[in-house]
C-alpha cells in the first residue's frame, strides 16, 4: 500500500499537535540533578556557603557528592548555559514554538523534498577544477 505526500503531511500535521509528555519520574545523573539545582546552590554561595558545605548537605539529603564533583558539575552546567544562550534565537519562545517549518516556508513537504534535489545538469561542457593541497603531491 503506497503512501501519498497528501497523507504524510496529514501525519506530519498530526505529529506536531502531539502534546509534550513530561516524565518526573525518571531517573538522572548526578550532573543532571546538579544541573536543575544550580540556581539554588548558586543563591546559597551568594549566601555565604562554601561548595564543601553545600556538598555535605548534598550528602545527608541522599545526593552522594564531593565537593571536587560538585564544583565540575556546576561549572558544566554553566558552560552548557552559554553554549544554548547563543544559540537561541532572537524571536520571542512562543512565536518559535508556533512557528513549523511548512508555516515558515509555506511550502508543502513536496514542495520542500522537490526544492532539495540538486538541479537537472543538460549543460556538460561546465568547467571542473581540483585544487592539489599544499600537503600532498597528489589530489
Amino acid at each position: 500500500m503506497a503512501r501519498t505526500v497528501a497523507q504524510a503531511e496529514a501525519l506530519a500535521e498530526k505529529l506536531r499537535a502531539l502534546p509534550a509528555i513530561e516524565n518526573k519520574n525518571r531517573p538522572i545523573s548526578k550532573a543532571e540533578e546538579i544541573k536543575l539545582l544550580a540556581n539554588e546552590i548558586a543563591a546559597l554561595q551568594e549566601r555565604n556557603y562554601s561548595l564543601q558545605q553545600i556538598a555535605e548537605f548534598l550528602t545527608g539529603e541522599g545526593l552522594e557528592i564531593s565537593t571536587a564533583t560538585l564544583k565540575n558539575y556546576l561549572q558544566r552546567s554553566k558552560a552548557s548555559g552559554k553554549r544554548t544562550a547563543k544559540k537561541k534565537p532572537a524571536t520571542a519562545p512562543k512565536e518559535a514554538a508556533s512557528t513549523t517549518p511548512q508555516a515558515a516556508t509555506g511550502q508543502s513537504i513536496g514542495e520542500r523534498a522537490a526544492a532539495a534535489l540538486p538541479p537537472a545538469q543538460s549543460d556538460h561542457r561546465t568547467a571542473q577544477a581540483a585544487i592539489t593541497r599544499p600537503d600532498r603531491e597528489r589530489i
